[in-house]
C-alpha cells in the first residue's frame, strides 16, 4: 500500500524533492521517473546546544575511567545494521579491551540483540529510547559514533554526531555514503562486513589524532553544507522553478 501510495505520488508531483542522490536513483529504477525531474536537497541538523549542567547523567555512568565509549543510536531494525556491529565487538575488543559499546533506540530487535551482546556481558549497554538532551551527552562523550547500516536513505544521525564533534564510522550505503568523505571526515565500511567494520573502529580507538582531525573536518562539513538556511534557500529556489512552469498552480 505505501509503494503504491508513493508511486502515484511520484507521478503526480509537478517536481520532487529528494534528500540524497541514492534516493534519488531508486525512484528513477522502481517508479520509472526522470532524473529533470528530481532536486536533490539534503536534509539538515539543528545545532544542538551543549550544557553540561542540564546533563542528567555523567560519563562514569555509562563506562569506567578508563574505558573508551563507542555509541550507536536509532531504531533498532534489521536495516540498521546493529546485529553487524554486535558482531564485530569482539574483534574491536581483542585489539582494544577498555571500550564498551553503548546503543540507544527502540524497536522490534530489542531483545535478539540483547540476546546476541550476552557473551560480550557489561562491554555493551543498552540504554532504550533516549530523548534530545541525553542524546547529545552521550554524543559529546563518545570517542567513536558507529552507523552500520545495511540501508539508509539518507542517516540524519550521522549528522548530529558530525556537528557534535565526535569522530564517524558509517557503512558505505545510500545516503550515509554520500555524507562522509572516506578518511577525510570519518570512514565508510563495507556494508554488512564484520571485518571491515572492525578494523576502521579500531584504527580510530589507536590513532587519537587521526580520530580527532577527521571530527574536526566533520564537523566544519555539517555546519557549512547541511545549515537549515542553505537547504532553505535551495528549496526556495525549486519551488521558484516550478511556479514559473506552472504558474496556473498558485491561487490568491
Amino acid at each position: 500500500k505505501i509503494h503504491d501510495l508513493e508511486e502515484q505520488l511520484t507521478h503526480e508531483a509537478e517536481h520532487i524533492i529528494s534528500c540524497s542522490r541514492s534516493m534519488s536513483r531508486d525512484m528513477e529504477a522502481i517508479f520509472h521517473i526522470p532524473s529533470r525531474k528530481i532536486s536533490i536537497i539534503p536534509n539538515g541538523v539543528e545545532t544542538a546546544v551543549f550544557t553540561p549542567n542540564c546533563y542528567p547523567l555523567s560519563r562514569e555512568d555509562l563506562v569506567l575511567p578508563h574505558e573508551k565509549i563507542i555509541f550507536f543510536i536509532g531504531r533498532l531494525v534489521p536495516e540498521k545494521g546493529i546485529q553487524v556491529l554486535i558482531e564485530a565487538m569482539p574483534l574491536v575488543i581483542e585489539r582494544y579491551p577498555d571500550v564498551k559499546l553503548v546503543i540507544s533506540g527502540s524497536g522490534p530487535m530489542q531483545d535478539e540483540l540483547i540476546r546476541q551482546s550476552g557473551k560480550l556481558g557489561s562491554k555493551v549497554m543498552f540504554t532504550g529510547f533516549i530523548e534530545d538532551t541525553l542524546r547529545n551527552f552521550i554524543l559529546e562523550q563518545a570517542d567513536i559514533c558507529v552507523f552500520p547500516s545495511l540501508y539508509e536513505p539518507f542517516g540524519i544521525v550521522a549528522l548530529e554526531a558530525m556537528q557534535s564533534g565526535t569522530p564517524i564510522v558509517v557503512s558505505d550505503t545510500g545516503g550515509l555514503a554520500e555524507i562522509i568523505d572516506h578518511g577525510v571526515n570519518g570512514y565508510k565500511a563495507l556494508p554488512g562486513h564484520t571485518q571491515s567494520l572492525a578494523w576502521h573502529i579500531i584504527d580510530l580507538l589507536l590513532n587519537e589524532h587521526k580520530a580527532l582531525s577527521m571530527a574536526v573536518k566533520a564537523k566544519e562539513k555539517a555546519a557549512t553544507e547541511y545549515n537549515w538556511k542553505s537547504i532553505a534557500a535551495a528549496t526556495h529556489k525549486v519551488y521558484d522553478a516550478v511556479i514559473r512552469l506552472h504558474p496556473n498552480l498558485v491561487r490568491e
